[in-house]
């Protein structure tokens, strides 16, 4: 299978090295807007490098790609991905908004292509055990849920991380996406939700941290919050 990688920053570097060592996958090549950081990881890989993806999907023509750009670029890299007969496998979060989301996903089956957000908890052999006990009944039914993230983190100057645009929104968008998805894949959907959140502007224009709060459909409560302005 032929893979390409778009956008190789820190995440996205990742994804290509982790390619580069399948033995099923031939990682063909890396785009990055920052032409020397996509020179860099193809070196790294033995990778084309492109400034442009769109260059990258017509020479190369990969089976699938990696996602992994600014969020606000998702949709629009994913919309040439699906054009190019690509399957998808994008960061999280998916999009900015359900609008983005769903025009992805009608793209996506209009073209016959396999979209997949990286939720990598569900491929985690400790939360697949979390899973598998809750779903066992061993424990009894659940009637609260908590899930947690922690963690002093301040985007460098510069950095698209600051751009509440960019990253559709602040710390909840960026990572507790993960805790939301593992709630709705272990406990189920939730029925209704509130949240609450604080913006600490010298960080960040999006939420620095947020507390959501809700009943599930199975009637249990659940509780989740992220912190990105721990002190250790």
């Amino acid at each position: 299978m032929k893979v390409a990688v778009i956008g190789v920053g820190s995440m996205g570097k990742n994804h290509a090295r982790i390619y580069s060592e399948l033995s099923e996958v031939e990682l063909c090549a890396v785009a990055d807007s920052q032409v020397k950081v996509a020179e860099k990881v193809g070196a790294a890989y033995n990778a084309h490098p492109y400034a442009d993806y769109r260059k990258l999907l017509e020479k190369e023509r990969p089976d699938a790609v990696s996602i992994a750009v600014p969020t606000a670029l998702h949709e629009e890299a994913a919309q040439a991905a699906f054009e190019a007969g690509a399957h998808v496998l994008v960061e999280k979060p998916m999009a900015r908004s359900t609008e983005e989301c769903d025009a992805m996903i009608k793209a996506a089956k209009e073209n016959g292509i396999t979209l997949v957000v990286c939720h990598d908890r569900r491929y985690n052999d400790e939360w697949r055990a979390v899973k598998e006990i809750v779903s066992s009944g061993r424990i009894g039914k659940p009637i609260f849920y908590r899930l947690e993230h922690n963690q002093n983190y301040a985007p460098a100057e510069g950095s698209w991380v600051r751009s509440a645009n960019l990253l559709g929104g602040g710390c909840i968008m960026s990572c507790l996406t993960h805790q939301i998805d593992a709630l709705r894949w272990i406990g189920g959907e939730m029925r209704n939700v509130t949240c609450v959140t604080k913006v600490i502007p010298e960080r960040m224009e999006g939420e620095s941290i947020g507390i959501i709060a809700g009943q599930m459909e199975n009637g249990a409560l659940a509780e989740l919050s992220i912190n990105w302005h721990t002190i250790s």
